[in-house]
C-alpha cells in the first residue's frame, strides 16, 4: 500500500524502518525536538531479543494536530530444522503518537519494545 509522503502513517513507517535497520540517528531525527531532547539516540532499538520480521498497521487515529499508530510487530523463529519445523510466533503491538507541528507529523512518542525514553501518554 503507498503512503501519503508525510502523512502519520508514513512517518510512523519510516520511524519503524530505522528502527528495524538500527539507524538510531535516522529515527531520533523523526522525533519531536521536545523528545529529542529528553531521549538520547540510544534510548531507540528493539528492545527484545526476536527482531520482528513485519509490522503490520492495526490502527491510525487522528485527533486534530496528534496522532496514534497502532502497529503489530510480528516475528517467527525457527527452531530445528526437518520436515516439519518446529517454530515460536512472537507479537507485540506498539503504539507510536505523532504530533504535527509546523504541518509536519513528528514521533511525540512510542511504546515498548521500540523505545526505552519516558512515557507520556
Amino acid at each position: 500500500t503507498q503512503l501519503t509522503p508525510g502523512s502519520p502513517e508514513a512517518v510512523a513507517q519510516d520511524f519503524l524502518q530505522a528502527v528495524f535497520d538500527n539507524d538510531v540517528e535516522a529515527a531520533h531525527s523523526l522525533l519531536t525536538p521536545e523528545l529529542q531532547d529528553e531521549c538520547p539516540a540510544t534510548d531507540i532499538g528493539l528492545l527484545n531479543s526476536r527482531e520482528p520480521t513485519v509490522a503490520v498497521f492495526d490502527d491510525v487515529r487522528i485527533s486534530g494536530d496528534v496522532a496514534t499508530v497502532t502497529v503489530e510487530l510480528r516475528s517467527v523463529d525457527y527452531l530445528a530444522e526437518g520436515i516439519f519445523p518446529d517454530f515460536d510466533v512472537w507479537g507485540r503491538t506498539a503504539s507510536i503518537r505523532l504530533d504535527r507541528s509546523d504541518n509536519e507529523w513528528r514521533v511525540a512518542n512510542a511504546s515498548h519494545p521500540l523505545m526505552t525514553c519516558p512515557r507520556r501518554y
